[in-house]
């Protein structure tokens, strides 16, 4: 996200992934809003993360920003404490989900899928999709409904907020509709 068309056009040449649409909510955006308001010219640089892992540290989102910082002002940048760091969250994070598929060895299986999504769906009825989130996604099912090669992309944003579960049912029904058409 950049304030002036022209700043935005000078960063596609690091290869960034721009902010198509939506809004960055938070300090980064009002700071971004105010600095757009004034005239400042600025930029924001911003790294994804699942949804599901929205409340806990993400050192593999915080390297990649810096990565592109580092791109854009030209500065080298020691991640090997960054990068240590990401390997432990990681593992502690696998260690977790593989506990809750499997529990430990000659127990019982503590929660089975079912749970899990449960769990993950919950997680992310807490969190809330942005609106402009819910607003893409819709786009994305009306454009389906027209066009199923729209669908890849509708599926690829379902599964990047991890919300695939929640509209299958009216996904699988996009594919139904237009077998029943002749599509």
């Amino acid at each position: 996200m950049a304030t002036h068309p022209e700043l935005r056009e000078s960063l596609k040449k690091y290869n960034l992934n721009m902010l198509a649409d939506g809004q960055i909510s938070g300090m980064n955006g009002l700071f971004m809003g105010i600095a757009k308001k004034e005239g400042f010219k600025g930029f924001c640089l911003l790294g994804e993360i699942p949804l599901y892992t929205i409340q806990i540290e993400n050192p593999k989102a915080s390297q990649a920003v810096l990565t592109a910082f580092g791109r854009v002002f030209d500065v080298q940048i020691d991640f090997s404490a960054l990068i240590e760091q990401a390997h432990t969250m990681e593992a502690e994070i696998n260690k977790l989900m593989d506990y809750l598929k499997t529990g430990t060895p000659n127990q019982p299986t503590p929660i089975g899928e079912e749970e899990i999504e449960k769990i993950k769906k919950a997680l992310s009825q807490l969190t809330k999709l942005p609106a402009s989130v819910k607003d893409r996604i819709e786009k994305l099912f009306s454009e389906a409904k027209v066009d199923l090669k729209k669908a890849h992309e509708l599926k690829a944003e379902l599964d990047k907020w991890n919300v695939y579960k929640e509209y299958e049912d009216r996904f699988l029904d996009l594919f139904r509709k237009g077998k029943e058409q002749g599509n």
